[in-house]
């Protein structure tokens, strides 16, 4: 059975060449000048189309929805053109850090990096490290935090 199509005047087919679609997202922030750059720069890596969410927080909670007081405080900023930013402190633990990327997940006005430090560290007391790659760290997921501690580790700490 062939399986075939045309986008945009070109075939695409199976065992043809790839149509290559660049998952572009939110990463506009609304912005219609981030959009382009985006696109351009898509296209410039050999996209063949943009793919574009809009999301917006506020609209999966209901009005009578209790907010912390960190989604409070990121709205007020948000509502008043403010970018947030996040730190931990120096050399924090990769629990604290765990912690933190959970914070900036949920939060809808994050605008730039979070500043993580447990990088640094020579040793940290999670059974597996947080994977960092290219500037990039992954939201742990799982139970909690995501994170396993190493509680052999935080014996020998505490002694």
């Amino acid at each position: 059975m062939s399986c075939s199509m045309r986008i945009g005047g070109r075939a695409v087919a199976m065992g043809g060449e790839p149509f290559v679609i660049a998952e572009i997202g939110v990463n506009h922030d609304g912005s219609v000048a981030q959009a382009r750059a985006l696109v351009r720069a898509a296209r410039d890596a050999g996209a063949d189309a943009a793919k574009f969410q809009m999301f917006d927080a506020g609209m999966l909670l209901s009005r009578d929805a209790v907010l912390a007081a960190y989604q409070r405080m990121a709205l007020l900023c948000d509502s008043l053109g403010m970018k947030v930013n996040l730190a931990c402190k120096i050399a924090e633990a990769g629990v604290g850090t765990a912690a933190l990327l959970h914070l900036a997940a949920a939060i809808p006005s994050l605008q730039w990096g979070v500043a993580l430090t447990s990088t640094y560290l020579r040793d940290d007391i999670l059974v597996q490290p947080l994977q960092y790659a290219n500037g990039h760290v992954q939201v742990p997921h799982g139970p909690g935090l995501g994170v396993e501690v190493d509680e052999e580790k935080v014996r020998a700490l505490a002694a």
